[in-house]
């Protein structure tokens, strides 16, 4: 992630009155972002959870960290949790006595951030995007009791292309390793891609994958499995919500 994402994060989270703190509501953990955990701490801002793609997990257990307080569930695909999200930025305002205070959103990239921006306004005004890192500078939105800041999305430095970021951010054309994000999402929904593709359920998940590319007929030059393109494919349909 370039230094210029940083800093303007580092910025505009400096300039807020709140923080949104954009999770996924899948990986509650995993989407900490250890970086911002420390911006926010350095510059005592007042911090609000927004637990994001709770639509994809209706009817699931979710274990929440228990330091992400307060926080509030939220899908900006049917609107849940939106109107409770903005109560809570005009409470918090109150309460330091701000009528119109600055509120920052952040979170890795392609976590849902513009879409929930658009969800709060009621109607599209950011652009969004499947393509993490989308969001190239920050953007401003004027809300009715609130002013909501875009900031791009961004990566501990540490993780840049691990299976981790790839299961939270999505896949690039450049995305490097997709295959053992695949294999760990595989994992962690035992059974679940097998059942997608309707192949057989394996302990050797690599085998899977194969499997599931000569069934998609998704094959190298030399007419091997392409477990490459296999794993984007499966990573895709991960983050669009169909293999839950």
């Amino acid at each position: 992630m370039k230094k210029t994402y940083w800093k303007t994060v580092d910025e505009v989270i400096g300039q807020s009155n709140i923080v949104i703190y954009v999770i996924d509501a899948r990986f509650p953990r995993e989407s900490r972002n250890r970086d911002v955990d420390g911006i926010i701490r350095r510059k005592r801002k007042k911090i609000i959870y927004a637990i994001t793609k709770y639509d994809m997990i209706r009817g699931k257990k979710l274990e929440l960290d228990g330091t992400m307080k307060p926080f509030c569930m939220v899908s900006a695909k049917d609107f849940h949790g939106i109107n409770k999200l903005k109560g809570m930025i005009i409470g918090i305002g109150k309460k330091i006595n701000i009528p119109k205070p600055r509120v920052c959103v952040v979170g890795y990239p392609n976590i849902g951030k513009s879409s929930l921006i658009n969800a709060m306004k009621g109607k599209g005004s950011t652009g969004t995007s499947s393509e993490p890192g989308f969001t190239k500078g920050k953007q401003y939105i004027a809300l009715r009791h609130f002013l909501l800041i875009d900031t791009p999305g961004v990566i501990p430095r540490e993780e840049k292309d691990t299976p981790k970021h790839l299961l939270i951010s999505g896949v690039s054309s450049n995305a490097k390793e997709p295959d053992l994000a695949a294999i760990r999402l595989m994992q962690q929904l035992p059974g679940v891609v097998e059942e997608y593709f309707e192949v057989q359920v394996q302990g050797n998940k690599e085998a899977a994958l194969a499997e599931i590319a000569l069934k998609k007929r998704l094959l190298s030059k030399g007419g091997e499995p392409d477990i490459e393109r296999t794993a984007k494919m499966i990573l895709n349909l991960y983050q669009n919500g169909k293999l839950n």
